[in-house]
């Protein structure tokens, strides 16, 4: 009987793992070991143990080709799939270490499925949708989290490459013909200018026509004489020059609107004098003015 504390060398161990290959037990036995290890739970030193055994285990290319031999085409039971469920409910994922994730992605590089691989995922994932509370985890997952410029890069040469990527795609005039028959006679849910989701209570016509008026290009022009026809951003002169309003337009309208409300708002706009100050303007070129405004600075 071996001694309390006792470690087969490597030798031991080498020829203990030699006697038990190829051999399977029964799922009798199989049943007893998982419940003899029910509710255990593992010292951190023990667990790193198991993970330095398992390392060596799978050290030789040999090894690893004989475990992907004898794992190729075989599929996991229904039956087998709701007890690997059952046994990760409730338990606390833990995360993988950096060095973990960088020897993941290598050995994930140059990996491609194959075309029969990817219409197989397809088939599998057609028809499913998320939960709302799935949906409210990815959501959650996802905060925080930034995609560097490279990935960008990446993903969009990715795209590029990929069979299924749509530019340059035209839709032949029989499918359009199609699609337009199946539309026909279906009324869209936003149909009705007050049902859309960014309905503003009609303000487009009324900020075309007080930017078409007299008072505003003399306001623009202003602007642009004080400024010297330069952009302020990136000191471009002359070109196509565009006046912004340091404070957004949206608010000196809705400003207009609480300070003269038995005036229309047109009229008040015209009569509503932080409106027309030349110092709540600034001139700056085309390319800048897009930038501000996709910054969210309109």
């Amino acid at each position: 009987m071996p001694k309390i504390g006792w470690h087969p060398n490597s030798e031991t161990l080498e020829r203990m793992r030699i006697a038990h290959t190829g051999r399977v037990h029964s799922s009798e036995t199989i049943e007893k070991m998982r419940l003899s290890n029910k509710g255990k739970i593992r010292s951190e030193e023990t667990r790193r143990k198991m993970s330095e055994g398992a390392k060596r285990r799978f050290e030789s290319e040999e090894e690893r080709k004989k475990i992907g031999d004898i794992r190729r085409g075989k599929t996991l039971s229904e039956e087998t799939k709701a007890k690997i469920s059952l046994a990760q409910k409730g338990k606390k994922k833990i995360p993988h270490t950096e060095e973990s994730k960088r020897r993941q992605s290598e050995a994930r590089k140059g990996f491609k499925h194959t075309p029969e691989s990817i219409d197989k995922m397809r088939l599998v994932h057609t028809g499913i949708k998320h939960t709302e509370e799935e949906k409210r985890k990815i959501s959650e997952g996802n905060k925080g989290k930034f995609v560097s410029e490279e990935s960008r890069k990446r993903m969009s040469e990715a795209q590029r490459k990929s069979p299924n990527h749509r530019k340059g795609y035209k839709i032949s005039a029989e499918a359009s013909k199609k699609m337009s028959e199946i539309r026909r006679g279906k009324k869209h849910p936003w149909a009705g200018r007050e049902k859309h989701y960014n309905w503003k209570g009609g303000v487009t016509p009324l900020t075309q026509k007080v930017k078409t008026s007299i008072k505003y290009n003399e306001w623009r022009t202003g602007v642009f004489i004080r400024d010297s026809f330069t952009c302020q951003k990136c000191g471009q002169k002359g070109g196509k020059l565009e006046a912004h309003h340091i404070k957004v337009f949206s608010v000196l309208l809705q400003e207009a609107r609480d300070c003269m409300p038995l005036f229309d708002l047109y009229t008040a706009c015209m009569l509503y004098t932080p409106m027309w100050d030349i110092e709540n303007g600034e001139t700056l070129c085309r390319d800048c003015h897009k930038q501000l405004k996709h910054k969210g600075g309109k």
